[in-house]
């Protein structure tokens, strides 16, 4: 088995203070659509390749992480590739992701643990500040987010520069 990480050194540290969740949401989201696949046809690949493709963020980074056996590595590379360098963020994906998100954070309000972690980052941080959210924002900033939004902060953060690419397992 061979995996590769990409790993970008922003998160949602980076988000304006009036956009909180955006990056999660965009990377949430890129992985949903490219200039070449449709979220079906990435699925699709993916099963067919018997591997993973994952996307994940966190306060300081953002993550797309691949996995497969070590003969359709490269195939699995070249989607990855796809996927982070020419996603279109379609408008049915969008409204897909957005409204998994909310029901999430209905979710998150019956959940104590949730609650407090809400709270606590809130008091520590206060609103003024990306870090004063959940990774997932609020109600109010998912419902305002849009295509553009998501857009503009893949071009931004989305370059060389601010990644790095970790690969493991037996490859040359």
């Amino acid at each position: 088995v061979v995996s590769a990480q990409l790993v970008l050194k922003t998160g949602s540290g980076a988000n304006p203070t009036d956009k909180p969740g955006l990056a999660n949401f965009t990377v949430a989201t890129i992985d949903e659509g490219t200039s070449s696949r449709n979220a079906l046809q990435i699925a699709d690949e993916v099963a067919q390749l018997g591997g993973s493709l994952t996307t994940n963020s966190t306060m300081d980074a953002s993550q797309a992480t691949i996995s497969s056996l070590q003969r359709n590595f490269p195939q699995m590379l070249d989607l990855l590739a796809d996927v982070v360098r020419r996603p279109n963020f379609p408008a049915e994906e969008v409204e897909r992701q957005r409204a998994s998100r909310l029901a999430s954070l209905v979710q998150q309000r019956e959940n104590a643990n949730a609650v407090a972690t809400t709270v606590m980052y809130a008091a520590l941080y206060g609103q003024s500040h990306p870090y004063g959210y959940t990774e997932l924002g609020t109600e109010a900033s998912n419902k305002a987010l849009n295509r553009d939004d998501l857009q503009k902060f893949w071009s931004q953060n989305f370059v060389p520069n601010n990644a790095a690419l970790i690969v493991s397992g037996r490859i040359s």
